[in-house]
């Protein structure tokens, strides 16, 4: 019994307020018709009696606010009835009229109405903070959307997103202008499309276990539209919401460049060591002779074997000393400050002294000089290599002309003419090149090597400039390089950073 009593309240209490609201007005006009039937006889103590019910239902019910308002009406109402019922005995038969009920009814309803429309406020201003919390919410995630839109838009490295069906939905700017291409021309075709035909096998096994909800890394050749491949490392992982799997995510790294330093790192180790194993070679062969008790040698003989093991070992020290310089050109932190030519250029006479008068080379340089900034001892090293390079190997006598330029860049345009035979066209973009050979000269006193020229780019690159060649058969060479004009340089001294 006490089982179905229990239900039968957890069902009352769950009723809507509509509900409620019915079965609290119904409830005070019944029970307020009960008390005014019994009004003659309960007299004054009606009013006590009519607090209980009244409170029962508003707990009940939810109508606290508007039991209360009913119970006070109530109370009044038996108040001043019973004071006109005391002073006028006539009264009774005003009480017991329909206006009276009418009256005492409305009492009731009034109390309803006021917590109902409490209530109505109340749900209102739940509902105006609800529609704010998620205009809030809605902002939020449209601000997160924009951020991440952003991020994926200005990644340096290639993003791509495929549905379920292996099909690109989303291709951000880096990955399309990877393969030179629009993004709107790569979405709803397949990776296949744009991947080379002999890479296929691998593309298909990543998708496999992407599919499978696993993550995915290989190298892979992509189609650029001009026709050419690019190189790229790829890495794919799924995607899942709810257990239910979207698609799949990559992230594509052009490993062009990466591709390019390690071959000229291996021709550049290879030519390295093959330039010194040279002298070197030559030195242990004339000391072997020299130390060889078997042969007779003659003074003449034993001068020329030590001047060539003299020569060599003088070659590879200058080989080594260039290695390390190259080196420190990548590693050294520099500051950028105004240099002055025309020291720089009397610290490369004294060390060139002996060339200069070896070849009796005439060396022009103008009175003034344009404001330029720099790393002074970086400068006099590639001003120094083109100068040496201009007495060995142009005319006979060299006759070699110095000078500095500005250009509309800012820049000024530092260069050394020869009067030397020249150099093929086909023959100029490999100058630059570690270890190319500058000229091929039948004299073994003269051979030389390129190192010294990557030496000259790599510090114009640090130094914010570049480096050039123009020449023509016949014609002589013109070297430069390029540094900032101080005039432009701000107040404080650029640092430069080592790379990375």
């Amino acid at each position: 019994m006490g089982q179905i009593k229990s239900e039968t309240f957890l069902k009352i209490v769950s009723y809507s307020p509509k509900t409620k609201i019915s079965i609290g007005l119904g409830s005070t006009i019944l029970y307020t018709l009960i008390l005014l039937w019994l009004y003659p006889w309960l007299g004054q103590q009606g009013s006590a009696l009519s607090i209980v019910p009244a409170l029962l239902i508003g707990w009940l019910f939810g109508f606290r606010r508007g039991a209360i308002a009913g119970i006070f009406i109530n109370m009044v109402t038996w108040g001043i009835f019973f004071a006109i019922e005391q002073a006028l005995p006539a009264a009774n038969v005003l009480f017991k009229s329909p206006g009276f009920l009418i009256i005492i009814i409305a009492g009731g309803i009034g109390g309803a109405a006021s917590d109902l429309l409490m209530h109505m406020h109340k749900q209102s201003q739940m509902l105006k903070n609800e529609v704010r919390r998620h205009q809030i919410t809605a902002k939020d995630l449209r601000i997160q959307r924009d951020f991440a839109h952003a991020v994926m838009e200005n990644l340096g490295q290639g993003l791509t997103i495929t549905n379920t069906d292996g099909k690109f939905k989303y291709v951000n700017q880096a990955f399309a202008q990877m393969i030179g291409r629009n993004p709107k021309e790569i979405i709803q075709q397949r990776p296949f499309d744009f991947t080379a035909s002999e890479d296929h096998r691998a593309l298909a096994f990543a998708k496999q276990k992407r599919d499978d909800g696993q993550s995915s890394t290989y190298e892979t050749r992509l189609k650029h539209a001009d026709g050419h491949l690019v190189n790229a490392y790829i890495t794919g992982v799924p995607l899942w919401s709810n257990n239910q799997f979207l698609g799949s995510a990559a992230i594509i790294t052009d490993l062009t460049q990466q591709k390019k330093l390690i071959a000229e790192l291996e021709a550049f180790a290879h030519t390295a060591a093959h330039d010194i194993k040279n002298p070197l070679t030559v030195i242990i062969n004339y000391a072997s002779m020299l130390t060889d008790k078997r042969f007779k040698k003659s003074p003449i003989e034993t001068k020329s074997a030590l001047e060539a093991i003299h020569r060599n070992a003088h070659m590879m020290n200058k080989i080594i000393d260039e290695l390390l310089l190259l080196a420190k050109t990548n590693r050294q932190k520099v500051t950028l400050k105004p240099i002055s030519m025309p020291e720089i250029l009397t610290n490369i006479s004294h060390r060139l002294e002996l060339l200069i008068e070896q070849h009796k080379a005439t060396i022009s340089v103008p009175k003034t000089w344009p404001p330029m900034i720099g790393h002074a001892a970086w400068v006099e090293e590639m001003l120094g290599n083109y100068i040496s390079n201009a007495i060995k190997y142009g005319g006979t006598p060299p006759n070699v002309v110095v000078g500095a330029t500005p250009l509309e860049d800012k820049m000024i345009r530092v260069w050394v003419q020869d009067n030397g035979e020249g150099i093929a066209q086909e023959d100029q973009s490999n100058l630059f090149t570690e270890f190319t050979q500058l000229h091929k000269s039948t004299n073994d006193k003269i051979r030389g090597h390129g190192l010294g020229l990557s030496i000259v780019r790599r510090i114009a690159e640090r130094l914010g400039g570049t480096v050039g060649v123009e020449s023509e058969i016949g014609k002589g060479s013109t070297f430069f390089f390029t540094l900032p004009s101080s005039v432009e340089a701000e107040n404080e001294p650029e640092v430069v950073d080592p790379y990375l």
